[in-house]
């Protein structure tokens, strides 16, 4: 999020402390400052450019190529027709999407079929004045790319934070106030907060009947909506200071009312949205608001131009005194049915909170994401909609107002209101947790900088967080805030309480141990697979794929997929059989189980067969433990309850007949790139032995050989030769072989063994 070092000012009575400094304590205590950049402030989107060089315009004799520096390493074509400035000028650039004071926006444009990414500008189109002969050639010394405001007379400077906020604090630091809260409390600074209570002493007297009224179909869609109906407003250009503010944080200004909503939004974090009043319609002279879900085959066209097919589930903004139709898609955006414009003198002002998840949901169907939304998704407290409210009648009251500016109805529609809830915290259950000495005092200090209430009781405080922040719940919560503020970095290293005698025995730890030693023994691999599967018995509620929306209830599928994986590496790897196990959880029949798969799959060049594997397992198990183990016989994939087992098992007495982990042990790592595998048989005398023919062949295989072995030996009763067959496993840790890279290795190796007397290859 970006955030304006001058706009967190207005919250801080003090002056802020550099922006580099703001940087560091909040990326050491709150949130990560990704980076502070600078914006101009006067000429949002002009930028120093150095013109390298000028080329002629192919298809116009008065129009000239400018090649452009811009300080981004990149050379930037302008079609411009002065001729005032040579190579070497610097130049004020309006770069695309730049706005200019006679409200010229810039865009990629085809002048005479070719493509022009910018304006050079004059004196008259920066607005300094009404006529001018040609470019602006700037007599100074600034680089390529420092904006136009730092060189030139009367400019303005903003500093603008890009701020990554957690979604954990989303609900509350979304927003110059939170933000400017966070930094109140980090430098002991005074936050100065908006009005929280809906107060409006210009209302109409009471007597006058309401023009407005709000009927919520559903509460839990919408937990509250305030609404209010001000008239006697001119809709004009926002003041210059108000456009500022919103450029700076990369929005486009449009008029006074859309502006102050927007203002509001990124001031409190509480999304606003006004309707034409006019636009709507009326029952007895009072507009009628109705919010309910979205009706089959209604579609509505927003704010973007766009028309969209309204999903069911969706949040919809309705008038009721119109036939109900779509005014607003609660939560995520504008009708334009119902937009704002230049002659809009009265408005329906809202301000509501909607449910985070169908927000979230209808977001995502329409593929459509707004600063809204993102806040919605996120929860925000319902405490912000009459703050940012009272915000927002008081600013357009300031920049759209007249004499006749009236608040004509307030509503505020709360069925259920948020409950402050304290929890009780100690000094010793802080300082246990964080590992601290910090004393009461002190706490009470941080809590009441962060703006919570502290009660001071015999043997505890009371605390109760502020109604925004929905992150605070429970006490290690409470103590987290204490523990940052503090600074984690000034928590001392003490060493963890030594512990005398022996460590208890966890039996179930040790034997399923035991049981993993002997299959490895005997050649089996551990593998885990994915606890969560297509099909099962007790289904996730919220799964995080189709394919994973059951917890498993065996680990026969998740083994037999493994061993289907393994067995392509065999070549690679250069072993005669895959034999692999798992322990873990399954939920079956209404109760957690733990399970023992073991699955096994021979190559060619094994000497045993599936079964022979298995029973080695179950062997190794049966001595092992003194238990009989019984695997089911004739499958490639078992499986059995370990849990039977481990009852029947003695307790340890200790670990020591574990395997040691703790040697020297060494990884290898594995290319990402797929092998190639290639095959040589000779006849050779029957004098020459294996190893005579693997020297000959590594000699010409080179570094590409990653595996060889020997898979076929046969030796005729008559005669003088023998026969050897041999595979080989080539691989690249940097690309994928192609077949003639290997192809040449193999004509190096036949030539190596075809010149030996007596070899000849087949």
């Amino acid at each position: 999020m970006l955030v304006s070092y001058d706009w967190i000012q207005d919250f801080i009575q003090e002056p802020l402390p550099p922006a580099d400094e703001i940087a560091r304590e909040l990326t050491m205590r709150a949130f990560e400052v990704e980076g502070i950049e600078k914006v101009g402030k006067k000429y949002p989107g002009v930028i120093v450019g150095h013109v390298v060089r000028i080329e002629e315009h192919p298809n116009a004799d008065r129009l000239r190529l400018i090649i452009v520096d811009l300080g981004d390493s990149e050379e930037h074509r302008i079609v411009c027709g002065a001729s005032n400035f040579s190579e070497g000028a610097l130049v004020p650039v309006a770069t695309i999407g730049t706005v200019l004071p006679n409200g010229m926006e810039i865009k990629v444009a085809t002048i005479r079929d070719v493509e022009s990414r910018g304006m050079i500008c004059s004196k008259a189109e920066l607005g300094l004045e009404k006529e001018s002969d040609g470019i602006w050639v700037l007599d100074s010394d600034a680089a390529p790319g420092t904006l136009f405001d730092e060189v030139v007379e009367g400019g303005e400077v903003e500093t603008v934070f890009d701020i990554d906020v957690l979604p954990n604090r989303a609900h509350d630091c979304l927003s110059h106030r939170g933000i400017a809260r966070e930094i109140a409390v980090l430098f002991g600074l005074t936050f100065t907060d908006y009005e929280s209570d809906l107060e409006f002493s210009e209302r109409e007297p009471s007597e006058k009947p309401e023009t407005l009224s709000v009927l919520i179909d559903e509460p839990e869609r919408c937990r509250r909506y305030v609404g209010v109906h001000l008239d006697g407003l001119v809709c004009k250009e926002s003041p210059a200071w108000l456009q500022d503010r919103l450029r700076s944080i990369g929005l486009r200004p449009k008029n006074a009312v859309v502006d102050a909503a927007n203002y509001i939004m990124f001031s409190t974090g509480q999304p606003l949205h006004a309707f034409d009043a006019a636009k709507l319609g009326q029952t007895s002279g009072s507009h009628m608001i109705q919010v309910r879900a979205g009706r089959k085959e209604e579609s509505m066209r927003a704010l973007d131009g766009k028309k969209y097919d309204l999903p069911e589930e969706s949040t919809v903004i309705a008038d009721a005194s119109a036939d109900g139709i779509a005014l607003a898609l609660g939560g995520v955006i504008g009708g334009e049915d119902s937009a704002v414009s230049d002659k809009t003198t009265e408005v329906i002002l809202e301000a509501a909170n909607f449910d985070p998840v169908l927000t979230r949901k209808t977001s995502q169907a329409l593929k459509l994401a707004t600063d809204s939304s993102k806040r919605f998704e996120n929860e925000i407290s319902p405490v912000l909609a009459p703050m940012a409210m009272n915000a927002l009648i008081v600013l357009l009251k300031d920049i759209a107002g007249t004499d006749n500016t009236a608040v004509r109805s307030v509503v505020d529609r709360y069925p259920d209101p948020v409950q402050q809830q304290s929890v009780s915290v100690t000094a010793d259950k802080v300082n246990r947790l964080l590992g601290t000495e910090v004393t009461e005092k002190d706490i009470v200090d941080v809590l009441t900088r962060l703006s919570f209430q502290v009660e001071k009781g015999n043997d505890a405080l009371s605390v109760t967080p502020p109604l925004d922040r929905l992150d605070v719940t429970t006490v290690p919560d409470v103590i987290e805030e204490v523990g940052r503020i503090y600074g984690y970095e000034t928590i001392t290293e003490v060493a963890p309480p030594s512990r005398d005698g022996d460590v208890p025995i966890h039996e179930r730890f040790y034997w399923l141990n035991v049981i993993r030693d002997e299959l490895v023994k005997v050649g089996f691999s551990e593998v885990m697979t994915y606890a969560l599967r297509k099909k099962g018995e007790l289904e996730i509620e919220n799964p995080l794929a189709e394919d994973k929306a059951f917890v498993r209830n065996t680990l026969v599928d998740g083994v037999a997929q493994a061993l289907e994986h393994n067995e392509r590496y065999t070549d690679l790897l250069g072993i005669s059989e895959v034999a692999l196990f798992e322990i873990g959880n399954v939920y079956r029949d209404e109760e957690e189980r733990t399970m023992l798969s073991l699955a096994a799959s021979p190559t060619k060049r094994s000497a045993y067969k599936t079964q022979e594997i298995l029973d080695r397992a179950r062997v190794a198990l049966t001595d092992t433990l003194g238990v009989e183990v019984v695997l089911p016989k004739d499958v490639p994939v078992v499986e059995i309850n370990i849990d039977k087992i481990l009852e029947k098992l003695p307790a340890p007495g200790t670990y020591d007949n574990l395997t040691d982990l703790s040697g020297d042990i060494t990884y290898l790592s594995s290319s990402v790139y797929p092998y190639m595998l290639r095959d040589v048989a000779l006849w050779v005398p029957k004098s020459v032995s294996k190893s005579d023919v693997e020297k000959v062949l590594l000699e010409e295989t080179g570094k590409l050989l990653v595996n060889h072995y020997l898979f076929d030996e046969y030796e005729p009763v008559e005669g003088g030769e023998k026969s050897y067959a041999f595979r080989f496993v080539f691989q690249s840790f940097e690309k994928t072989l192609s077949d003639e890279e290997v192809n040449v290795i193999m004509d190096s190796v036949y030539k190596a063994l075809d010149a030996k007397k007596g070899w000849k290859t087949r």
